[in-house]
């Protein structure tokens, strides 16, 4: 780990360690020695060293809510609905990272070069990961060549352009900000427009059912809103609701629990003149760093990107083998699938196993 330079993250894939057994405190110790500020990925026997935990599935979903903090123990055994939505008030703090490809499988193939996620696909994916107070962590295989192939170079510079164009435009900007209380000058409710990520809003200690308003000083038409906590100090707001004034009548927009690094929802236009955050239960008094506006253009969608139903035992690649009435499908590589059809011929009987990376697992 020293001939690198600096690595952001060590990934533990438990994939194939159910019955293995590894040094885990060992390698551990290489890599805060190493590189410090790495954080670890991992799960199972690794759990004692993980900073970051998988978040359940690889479809790019969180939980809503997706709490940081969880017990040690649904990592240990992977309880995947745990892993997805964390525990408040979990014994430790292991945020979830959200693992997924670009491609519907994780390694290059060719003829999947027209199934690459569109910049729609992707930014709909960081909804429900970054949206959801997560890690977005996209798999990025490369090709023959070694390279990352060009449609997804494509999708992916085309998603992060707009990310970056719609997201440093927030339509809160010069609005102006009143709060129920203010703790001190240092917290003014202007601080959530700011932009600068030292800055946040907190309320006096007895008002942690706190609002917050924008008068945006006329009428401003959106369809997202966003807003961050200080998630350093842990998460503090467990329920909220957002609204919009609309033709002078309140209207509710979204609602949630959890927060933590960034709450992110997108809804149908809506044109306000003011837009109201109201805390409705917290563990302590909130610490809002951040609560924006943006409006969201639809992005180019053409590409078929995962979505479209496919049979993977007819490609080309599928390998069938039958011995004593059993059957074994090689598919040629790791390719996620929701549905199985099987056509009954006479089948009184059967049992259909699906092997998960790990071990044969009855379906």
């Amino acid at each position: 780990m020293t001939n690198y330079g600096t690595i952001w993250e060590c990934w533990w894939d438990g994939a194939g360690s159910t019955h293995a057994h590894y040094d885990w405190d060992r390698w551990a110790n290489v890599v805060r020695t190493l590189q410090p500020n790495a954080v670890i990925f991992g799960s199972l026997g690794a759990t004692p060293h993980v900073d970051v935990r998988w978040v359940g599935n690889e479809k790019g979903i969180a939980g809503s809510p997706c709490w940081s903090t969880i017990d040690p123990a649904s990592l240990v055994i992977e309880t995947q609905a745990e892993l997805n939505s964390g525990k408040l008030l979990g014994e430790r703090f292991i945020p979830a990272e959200v693992d997924v490809s670009i491609r519907p499988g994780w390694f290059y193939h060719k003829n999947q070069d027209e199934e690459v996620r569109s910049p729609e696909n992707l930014m709909n994916l960081w909804f429900t990961s970054n949206g959801r107070n997560t890690g977005l962590l996209l798999n990025l295989p490369p090709d023959r060549r070694g390279l990352i192939c060009d449609e997804d170079v494509s999708s992916l510079a085309e998603f992060a352009e707009a990310l970056d164009r719609f997201t440093s435009n927030n339509l809160a900007k010069g609005a102006k900000v009143s709060a129920s209380s203010v703790r001190s000058d240092k917290c003014a409710p202007e601080a959530v427009i700011s932009g600068d990520p030292n800055d946040f809003f907190a309320p006096t200690d007895d008002d942690a059912c706190c609002e917050l308003i924008l008068d945006l000083g006329g009428e401003v038409k959106f369809n997202t809103v966003s807003v961050s906590e200080v998630i350093e100090l842990s998460h503090r707001v467990t329920g909220f609701e957002i609204y919009a004034e609309v033709a002078k009548e309140w209207v509710l927009l979204c609602n949630g629990e959890c927060i933590g690094n960034r709450f992110a929802q997108r809804f149908d236009d809506v044109s306000a003149t003011r837009v109201k955050f109201k805390v409705t239960s917290a563990l302590a008094a909130p610490l809002i760093r951040e609560l924006a506006i943006y409006k969201f253009e639809p992005l180019r969608d053409k590409v078929k990107c995962c979505s479209e139903k496919k049979n993977l035992i007819a490609e080309g690649d599928t390998r069938i083998t039958e011995s004593n009435s059993e059957y074994e499908i090689l598919l040629g590589g790791i390719k996620p699938f929701d549905n199985l059809k099987i056509e009954n011929f006479g089948i009184s009987e059967m049992e259909i196993y699906v092997f998960n990376g790990t071990a044969f697992e009855l379906y």
